[in-house]
């Protein structure tokens, strides 16, 4: 035996299945990424606004991607202390009696739901229905995925016999137990406020009592699920034993990798959906938020707002409209970085993800004088604009002073689209070091769960540290305030055209 093969078991496995790509990465207790593996996602358009992934496809690249990640770290799996989850929050994945798909997985920028959010408005039990689950609806959300089902596809329905979340199914995978975490399960509208039960009442009163039975048991994102599988290490390389925690939502993890468990701090993620989160203590409002999920351990709750306009855009720019399948990222930034942040360009709507009768995305105000980099700037100052709607929400909302806004996602990796999110806000904004925020933040709930840390302040103090601060422009900040008044008054403008 080598000295090699009997190092220590103190590395953490983070696997992050995301908008486009699964990420599974290596970290140690101090937070340093030793390694990290990544596969493409494909998801499938069935129809506009009609996101879907199939399951043994999610299933096989995360499996690869593992692999990458064990073939570059000294020792591979025997290191390996400790394995968490996240994936998207909301959404269905439908396993039936036999444990195989029902019909591929629908993914959080899946908006066919929209289509019921008026009906839903109208229900005569809605009104009671969001004050007893804490939250508006929204068109991913299981309730109104499995009211489409029940009109669209009522032999799935029939077929489900277990509804699991997108990072509840790989955790199946790994160790073949069912359940979800209390974040997850609060952020999907389905339990009733203040409580760790499913809302049967609710699904009763909307009709969805046979979904009530098919719903997995709720446990502690810091709890150990169980552990890795035969069959799963025959699959991935993983050791067989290996601990498995819980996991949670992507949007948990993101707030603990950038070291956001501060009640004063504006979190944002910037990926599939632009998102704005804020903690708090106790939660109560006669408005409901877009989400409202109970976090650390059922001590805190995470409020959210935002919408699905986040990378998709970005990536519908380049490779649609400039044909590039492949961007070079150093050589946009230094032409945006050249670009004068005053300059008149048009507006962008970041909807990408719209259709038939809601918000769809587009541009107002090209010229014959509009460049690739006024488009791509736009693109931009519209997630910046979303971010800020999203904290001018949260801030009617709770009684919260955000003094910082800390970002992740796509836009922290760009130093130009930082500084923008900066102006717009006219608040500093931090990121964090390293990489992969959604598996840092998974590796901090496996080191929790394996008992490296005794509590998440610790573990976030241990793994996470900033790593850029940008501080906003106070000569910009008049031109950005105009741009927004803009982008809102358009946003006003059209919408009885959208509606129509």
């Amino acid at each position: 035996m080598t000295g090699m093969a009997t190092l220590a078991a103190n590395l953490f496995l983070g696997i992050d299945v995301g908008g486009s790509v699964v990420k599974a990465a290596v970290f140690s207790d101090r937070g340093q990424e030793i390694a990290c593996g990544r596969f493409p996602l494909g998801t499938v358009s069935t129809a506009p606004g009609r996101n879907e992934r199939d399951l043994e496809g999610i299933w096989t690249a995360v499996c690869t991607a593992i692999r990458q990640v064990i073939d570059r770290v000294p020792g591979g799996a025997h290191r390996i202390a400790a394995i968490a989850c996240v994936g998207h929050g909301n959404g269905l994945y439908l396993l039936d009696r036999t444990l195989r798909q029902v019909r591929p997985g629908i993914v959080s920028s899946d908006t066919r739901g929209d289509a019921l959010l008026d009906e839903m408005a109208q229900h005569s039990a809605a009104r009671a229905i969001t004050q007893r689950r804490g939250q508006r609806f929204g068109g991913s959300e299981p309730a109104l995925l499995m009211h489409w089902l029940d009109q669209h596809e009522p032999d799935a329905r029939d077929r489900t016999a277990h509804v699991l979340f997108c990072k509840d199914y790989i955790r199946f995978r790994l160790t073949n137990t069912l359940g979800t975490d209390l974040f997850d399960a609060t952020g999907a509208g389905l339990v009733v406020r203040g409580t760790q039960s499913w809302d049967e009442a609710s699904l009763l009163a909307l009709e969805l009592g046979p979904w009530a039975a098919k719903l997995p048991p709720i446990q502690n994102s810091f709890d150990i699920a169980g552990t890795v599988t035969p069959d799963c290490a025959a699959a991935t390389g993983l050791r067989v034993g290996t601990p498995v925690a819980v996991g949670t939502m992507d949007l948990e993890a993101v707030t603990f990798a950038m070291g956001s468990i501060d009640p004063n701090h504006f979190a944002i993620a910037s990926g599939t959906w632009n998102l704005g989160m804020v903690i708090v203590d106790t939660f109560r409002s006669v408005e409901q938020p877009l989400m409202q999920s109970r976090c650390h351990g059922d001590r805190a709750t995470l409020i959210s707002a935002g919408s699905p306009t986040g990378v998709g855009n970005v990536s519908w720019l380049l490779g649609e409209v400039f044909g590039q399948a492949q961007p070079d990222w150093p050589e946009i930034e230094r032409q945006l970085a050249q670009a004068r942040p005053e300059r008149a360009g048009p507006i962008y709507l970041p909807q990408i993800n719209g259709q038939a009768g809601r918000p769809q995305a587009g541009f107002m105000g090209v010229t014959g004088m509009t460049s690739r980099h006024d488009l791509m700037t736009a693109v931009y100052q519209s997630a910046a604009f979303i971010h800020r709607q999203s904290r001018a929400e949260i801030e009617r909302l709770t009684t919260n002073r955000l003094s910082l806004a800390k970002l992740s996602g796509a836009a922290a990796k760009s130093p130009v689209w930082s500084q923008i999110i900066a102006d717009v806000l006219a608040m500093p904004v931090e990121t964090s070091a390293g990489s992969e925020e959604g598996a840092l933040g998974c590796a901090i709930v496996a080191a929790i769960a394996c008992g490296r840390f005794p509590s998440l302040a610790s573990a976030v103090a241990a793994m996470t540290r900033p790593e850029k601060r940008f501080e906003p422009r106070a000569e910009f900040l008049d031109h950005f305030e105009y741009r927004f008044t803009r982008f809102q008054k358009l946003q006003e403008a059209l919408a009885p055209w959208w509606a129509s």
